[in-house]
């Protein structure tokens, strides 16, 4: 009979100690599992809002380029009862000729507040003691 050696893997029995130390193994394993999913939340999440601001400024860009137009931060006064009671008209400071912004009828607080009243106090209270 001719024999040919070989290498091949069997399973032994594990010692008390060698279970201990592969648990020890185990939990390690699982806490650097654990951390690295973290991370990839983390990454993920900054890459999701690099995104997300990529996006805002596509729709931006878009927007103006669709228009004609881009929004510019300006000085404006608001007329009230303009152009006729119960509208307004908000016109920009920075332009003499074609500055008015927009007409559009004033809120419910805008009308109250064209009455001027003063507030009274309330003759129907007890007084405090």
């Amino acid at each position: 009979m001719s024999e040919q050696r070989q290498m091949e893997t069997v399973f032994d029995p594990l010692t008390e100690d060698e279970i201990r130390k592969l648990g020890e193994e185990l939990a390690q394993v699982e806490r650097s599992k654990q951390a690295a999913r973290e991370e990839r939340k983390a990454t993920v999440g900054e890459i999701a809002g690099r995104v997300n601001l990529a996006d805002k400024r596509i729709a931006e860009l878009t927007e103006m380029i669709v228009t004609g137009r881009k929004p510019v931060e300006v000085e404006v006064i608001t007329a009230m009862n303009t152009p006729k009671p119960g509208w307004k008209r908000v016109i920009r400071v920075d332009r003499p000729h074609d500055s008015t912004v927009r007409e559009e009828p004033m809120t419910w607080e805008e009308r109250q507040g064209s009455f001027a009243f003063e507030e009274q106090p309330d003759e129907r209270r007890e007084p405090e003691s």
